[in-house]
């Protein structure tokens, strides 16, 4: 069984229980045969790349380089040139709406810590290069979750570094007295005496690699500040006075401060969330049925307060926070069973920050950025994000690390 095989089961298997209790069947059977499907991907995965180091490095590749693509699509459409591809919000590169096509690359964009570390001085300006194109287009698209997402994982970069970081000081505390006794006895003092040249070959080609990759980041914060600076007019840094703007408007709807004649997102998440709750409480334990918050909803929409934007023509698909939408529609039960898994992807995310592996640093970056989309949207209810996110577990579920 892999790694993470036990929780996803139960989780797989308390969604079909809920088919007994939903009021809509059909829409339970969709839900389950789109979960079945992920669930899938996810056990194909620990089968395929188990042992195959370089099947892990191909994919992740292959999920890197998309990422890069979609974002040069989507920059040449934020400078409005002409490209035949529709879409409904720009800049959308190939998702049709930006909101999902952030979601995609900032899963995708931490990949390049792995690649870094296994790359070879000429991938350095690649990586760097492909990389500051991804943060420019998460800049650009003028998505607030996207922006905190890439907070998100600087934080969480942050704490597993200072975890392998204590933990390394910590071995070479305990290791202390073990190198003394190493280094006053004959044998390396000898061996210090007879050091080859090949041992200082490796290191001065170190040092020309840490030169290197020097260059290779001051080109990549160039390329990033040269690119969030364009917009359709030239050179204006329009792009951070929006994104400021931005932000200032979301936390002053966060407190309230509105004028309330328009019904704005952060309002409205309130008003859909609130009433979600009330649903939670009305079947605490056991939900709503997967796939049945949609069809109950219309009955708790000014439950607590009133959804100005519900009606019958404008339906509600998503609750636009994926963790609440799971709880109403499998109950307390359900949301114990994901709190499982969780728990296991958090103990593998400390042990990879221990053991300072960068494959399963990146991917677990990858996996916040889900987690952390799936509180104020819906990437659980589409078809990318799981399935990358499938992919991520799969790859920490087959316990492979590529050195």
């Amino acid at each position: 069984m892999p790694r993470f095989g036990l929780p996803i089961l139960a989780c797989m298997g308390w969604a079909c229980l809920s088919v007994l209790w939903a009021h809509n069947t059909t829409e339970a059977v969709w839900s389950l045969v789109y979960w079945g499907v992920i669930t899938w991907l996810y056990f194909m995965t620990t089968t395929i790349l188990a042992g195959n180091p370089k099947a892990v490095r191909t994919v992740l590749w292959a999920l890197f380089a998309a990422g890069w693509g979609i974002s040069v699509i989507g920059i040449l459409q934020y400078l409005e040139f002409c490209l035949p591809i529709q879409q409904s919000v720009a800049p959308a590169a190939t998702f049709a709406n930006r909101n999902m096509a952030v979601q995609f690359i900032a899963m995708v964009w931490p990949v390049g810590f792995a690649l870094w570390r296994q790359a070879g001085k000429a991938m350095y300006p690649v990586i760097t290069h492909m990389c500051a194109t991804m943060l420019a287009y998460i800049v650009v698209a003028d998505n607030r979750t996207g922006w905190l997402v890439v907070c998100c994982q600087g934080v969480a970069l942050a704490i597993m570094l200072s975890l392998k970081n204590s933990q390394e000081k910590s071995q070479a505390s305990t290791s202390k007295t073990s190198r003394l006794k190493r280094i006053f006895s004959p044998k390396y003092a000898l061996a210090t005496l007879q050091k080859s040249p090949k041992t200082e070959l490796k290191q001065s080609t170190r040092k020309n690699s840490s030169f290197h990759r020097r260059i290779a980041l001051a080109y990549g914060l160039a390329l990033f500040l040269f690119l969030i600076s364009l917009g359709p007019d030239g050179i204006r840094f329009s792009s951070l006075t929006n994104m400021t703007h931005r932000v200032g408007t979301a936390v002053s709807e966060a407190a309230g401060q509105h004028d309330g004649k328009r019904d704005t997102s952060v309002a409205l998440r309130k008003a859909i969330y609130l009433n979600s709750l009330e649903m939670f409480k009305d079947r605490p334990w056991f939900g709503f049925g997967i796939g049945n918050h949609k069809v109950f909803y219309p009955a708790y929409s000014q439950a607590a307060v009133k959804d100005r934007v519900f009606s019958e023509k404008i339906q509600l698909h998503n609750a636009h926070n994926d963790y609440l939408q799971w709880a109403v529609e499998t109950g307390i039960v359900g949301v114990l069973l994901l709190c499982w898994l969780v728990f296991s992807v958090g103990r593998v995310a400390v042990a990879g920050a221990f053991q300072g592996g960068w494959q399963k640093i990146s991917v677990l970056l990858g996996l916040v950025a889900l987690a952390i989309a799936a509180m104020f949207s819906f990437p659980m209810q589409r078809s990318i994000p799981p399935m990358v996110g499938a992919v991520y577990l799969g790859i920490l579920g087959c316990k492979n690390e590529v050195s």
